[in-house]
């Protein structure tokens, strides 16, 4: 038997050509490119989950401290109108942050009290928790880098 006979009984082309050098270069073309955008979404997808967990630490830091300040006396010492750092600022030369207790220097954790606001004997706390986040010498925020988070939540206490 032939072998085009052959080629003809497994559904082989007649020509028994098979796949041109340009078609099979065309395929790994195409294949390379699906798998660098699959690479790319790994990566972005992982950035993410290392931002998300940041997030949810930061969240977690702002919720205790606002349970821990509602607790306190209208009149404490915590709760007095200005900025009130979680420990004492360091490094306020040209920018400062404001450190959290058994954390590293990327993260930070102040509350601003604000007194008769938004009516009289009412006092607004806003409690920020950052993550790469410094502020000047005053204690206003600098311009947030590439890859910071902020977290800021408010509330409201009343005599």
């Amino acid at each position: 038997m032939s072998w085009e006979k052959e080629a003809e009984e497994f559904g082989v082309l007649a020509s028994g050509r098979g796949f041109s050098l340009v078609e099979a270069l065309v395929a790994m073309v195409i294949l390379i490119v699906g798998v660098l955008g699959l690479v790319t979404m790994f990566v972005y997808a992982t950035r993410m989950g290392v931002r998300a967990g940041q997030m949810s630490v930061l969240n977690h830091l702002v919720a205790e401290k606002i349970d821990q300040l509602r607790s306190l006396d209208f009149d404490h010492p915590d709760l007095s109108p200005g900025i009130h750092p979680a420990i004492a600022p360091v490094g306020c030369t040209l920018e400062c942050y404001y450190p959290v207790p058994g954390f590293s220097a990327d993260w930070s954790l102040r509350w601003v009290v604000t007194a008769n606001a938004p009516e009289p004997n009412m006092k607004t706390v806003v409690v920020e928790a950052g993550y790469q986040v410094r502020y000047d010498s005053a204690g206003n925020r600098l311009p947030l880098p590439r890859g910071a988070v902020l977290v800021r939540h408010v509330t409201f206490l009343a005599r």
